[in-house]
């Protein structure tokens, strides 16, 4: 038995957790309401309706609210072109954004009255000016949280893609599913975009039925292909396209199509730092790795065989060198 006395211990109170500070910029609005951005108090769809600080920029018909003011991906996006939207007023300083076909109401408190004047003024001129119009748009406003993605179609895909943009795929597959859970990854592979005037797009994939191989676009919607995936992302490479990156890209694609598809967990342990163009076998990460190593925006020192389909998807997963990556825009083929 311990005889144990109250006062032999020091009992502490928990002392509450502190939010973090969070400098709160001023507002910006120009003349014509054609870009805004500032902060806004965002409430939650849970039941406490907590509040949390979102950085928002409005623009181009598109309301995009962020985490903090420098974050490059951001955690919701409005596409007014692609919604039918309701706006109103509430209380002296709050606002709702609704869209037809969708339970969800989006709820947003200014700073003060005049701000949330400011912000209604400007999400009405972006809702008149949109491409949705007066009509019942209810493609995407059914798609489960369908704001946390930014949605294109396949003909703004092909219109606006660029060579060496990334093209991200969630296969339907088991074993694909399986991939995703080791790797920590929302998608279990990659190709890399080859885009030519004439508006052929090639897609240099690597897969273990295939190979290393380049396909057309054209065969991949012939084929229906994109039934295989639950989702496809596009990912934009901003960086600039010289006659040396494009010629340092097509070199290096010679040398590795068709290689074979590899993919050894002893491998990407010990790590092999393939040389580009020297491949014999690869995996989609690696090849499309060593295409940056080969254009000189990704450095000749980065260990390849460890990077996997999450190292392009996530904000940081890439050190590119004098290049970056947009946010992953997914491809919706009804649009």
């Amino acid at each position: 038995m311990f005889d144990i006395n109250e006062s032999d211990f020091k009992f502490h109170k928990a002392e509450p957790k502190q939010a973090p500070v969070i400098e709160l910029t001023p507002m910006f609005v120009s003349p014509d309401y054609s870009y805004v951005s500032g902060w806004l108090l965002k409430q939650s769809f849970s039941v406490s309706a907590e509040h949390t600080y979102r950085y928002v920029v409005l623009t181009d018909n598109k309301f995009k609210y962020y985490p903090s003011a420098t974050s490059k991906t951001p955690t919701g996006i409005l596409n007014f072109n692609q919604l039918t939207t309701t706006i109103a007023g509430i209380g002296s300083t709050s606002f709702l954004i609704e869209f037809h076909s969708c339970s969800y109401q989006f709820i947003f408190k200014a700073e003060n009255f005049e701000e949330r004047q400011i912000w209604l003024a400007a999400l009405n001129h972006h809702i008149l000016t949109s491409e949705a119009g007066d009509n019942i748009l209810t493609t995407i406003s059914r798609i489960p949280n369908f704001w946390r993605s930014e949605w294109i179609s396949d003909f703004w895909f092909e219109n606006n893609s660029s060579t060496g943009d990334i093209l991200l795929f969630k296969s339907k597959a088991l074993s694909s599913s399986l991939q995703r859970s080791l790797w920590n990854t929302y998608y279990d592979s990659i190709g890399l975009l080859l885009c030519y005037a004439s508006g052929k797009i090639l897609v240099l994939e690597a897969t273990e039925k295939n190979g290393v191989r380049m396909m057309e676009w054209s065969d991949f919607l012939n084929k229906n292909l994109m039934t295989v995936y639950t989702k496809i992302g596009l990912r934009k490479l901003q960086v600039e396209r010289d006659e040396r990156f494009l010629m340092s890209l097509s070199h290096y694609l010679e040398n590795i199509n068709n290689c074979a598809y590899k993919r050894s967990a002893r491998r990407a342990r010990r790590g092999n730092h393939n040389w580009p163009g020297a491949e014999k076998y690869g995996f989609c990460a690696q090849i499309i790795a060593n295409a940056y190593k080969a254009v000189g925006i990704l450095d000749m020192a980065t260990d390849v065989d460890k990077l996997w389909p999450v190292n392009f998807e996530v904000e940081e997963g890439l050190p590119l060198l004098q290049a970056s990556f947009g946010p992953v825009m997914r491809i919706e083929f009804d649009l």
